[in-house]
């Protein structure tokens, strides 16, 4: 049976990341499935260095070395392993609650042995009662998040106070959430507001307090279902002075072009005011309402400074 084009690249890897010498092209021909449909071997020739082409646009370096030091006339060739070194992971109390939650939610299914697995290797604990330092840790978090993942999937009401970026102190908040997701190294949920009647993006670390949770009334549901077959969240492209694909998982958008980043968003005023982060690579935003805001609140931000 014929090998594809893919198998064989992948085939090729496989073989060369795991020899612990540089191979040279006669023993790869032998070893990598999919060199032996070659009729010649010039027809390798050209095959293998198409091959290492493909490799090589995906990011994987192949060095090229003699198999001799003291002579250079024969050269092998390995990935340099380096490329696949992963970098030490620093994680944060918010995400280790999750992983402890994830441990506790997936009880007794497939998960449960690599959820548990995943929150020890990560320095968390599996159960808070015993160890009192890891409770100091994160304890607060894991009830937050623990609360918002009941409410979600009840669909009930939570009530907490939250500091936005407008308020000196906390205000009460009373909201029925949609989906908890992160941007960039902080934790958000989307929920309706039943105070506002509209639809507004949380961040969890803003939270003070306890959540209380409360069953929603057939009223709140109902004003609920039919906003949410109206109300979606937005695009706003912005274009940045960075290259996107390398910076867009500390922003939360998306990549979409070499200098331009998609965000999701909801409210134009609260968005605004997340883009301020950003400002020093932030080159244009095209939504008008949103640029409207950003410019206010820089001028304001440029104020204070030049005050102090």
């Amino acid at each position: 049976m014929s090998v594809s084009k893919s198998e064989r690249i992948l085939n090729l890897f496989f073989v060369l990341i795991n020899s612990k010498r540089p191979i040279p092209r006669h023993e790869i021909r032998q070893k990598v499935n999919g060199y032996e449909e070659c009729e010649s071997e010039t027809a390798f020739e050209r095959m293998f260095e198409r091959d290492k082409d493909e490799l090589r646009n995906t990011g994987i370096k192949i060095d090229a070395v003699p198999i001799d030091p003291l002579f250079d006339d024969e050269l092998g060739y390995q990935v340099d392993s380096k490329t696949f070194l992963t970098k030490t992971v620093e994680w944060t109390p918010s995400e280790r609650a999750i992983l402890s939650l994830a441990s506790t939610t997936w009880h007794r299914t497939e998960f449960e042995n690599l959820a548990k697995s995943a929150t020890l290797k990560t320095g968390g604990s599996i159960n808070l009662k015993s160890s009192d330092e890891n409770k100091e840790i994160y304890s607060g978090e894991l009830l937050k998040f623990r609360s918002i993942m009941k409410s979600l999937n009840t669909k009930s009401v939570m009530d907490f106070k939250y500091v936005s970026f407008d308020d000196n102190e906390p205000k009460s908040r009373q909201v029925i959430p949609k989906k908890l997701y992160r941007q960039g190294d902080n934790w958000y949920f989307d929920a309706y507001e039943l105070i506002s009647t509209t639809w507004k993006t949380y961040q969890t670390s803003r939270i003070v307090g306890e959540i209380i949770i409360k069953p929603a009334s057939a009223i709140e549901l109902n004003l609920l279902k039919k906003d949410n077959n109206q109300t979606l969240p937005r695009t706003v492209r912005v274009e940045i002075n960075q290259n996107a694909s390398l910076i867009s998982h500390i922003t939360g958008g998306t990549a979409i072009g070499e200098r331009t980043i998609d965000f999701k968003f909801f409210d134009e005023k609260s968005f605004a005011k997340y883009l301020l982060r950003f400002s020093s690579i932030i080159v244009s935003i095209d939504n008008d309402a949103i640029r409207e805001y950003y410019k206010k609140y820089l001028k304001d931000f440029v104020k204070v400074l030049s005050h102090d």
